[in-house]
């Protein structure tokens, strides 16, 4: 880059000191001159000018002016290919965390039903164990009542 502009900076010095336009433009001379006007001092009067550069030197100008905008452009794609995907991350990432979240919900609510089966078998177990069974309930009642008999038969 610097090559390219201390080549340009040449070519213009030259095509400056070697051409005077007649009839410059005197208004122009308080102005800074545009990118494709060379600003010049005018060693007879030492007042600044600005005069047109070649069509060489404009076509460079031109050029330049051209890549910078690309370059613009570009940087502006990628800035902005750098957001999408930032954004298609945030959502990966969420969308992870939700499933994560599923599944560990899931998973406790699997552990919980195991818990509440094997506490439902176990106090069932309990019962059947503390509950004499309803043929031993017969034959305690048969007992009862024989002994009642025994003892008002007496």
């Amino acid at each position: 880059m610097n090559r390219f502009a201390t080549i340009i900076t040449g070519a213009v010095s030259i095509i400056i000191v070697s051409w005077t336009p007649p009839n410059t433009a005197w208004a122009l001379h308080e102005l800074d001159c545009s990118p494709i006007r060379a600003s010049v001092v005018d060693e007879k009067t030492g007042r600044r000018r600005c005069l047109a550069l070649s069509l060489d030197a404009k076509k460079q100008v031109f050029r330049t002016r051209k890549l910078l905008q690309e370059q613009k452009k570009r940087t502006r794609n990628l800035l902005l290919q750098k957001k999408q995907l930032a954004k298609k991350q945030k959502l990966i990432e969420k969308r992870e965390r939700v499933q994560q979240k599923s599944h560990n919900r899931r998973h406790a609510d699997r552990q919980r039903l195991l818990e509440s089966n094997i506490e439902r078998r176990r106090n069932q177990l309990e019962q059947r164990l503390e509950l004499p069974r309803s043929d031993l309930l017969d034959d305690q009642k048969a007992l009862n009542r024989r002994l009642k008999k025994d003892q008002q038969g007496q």
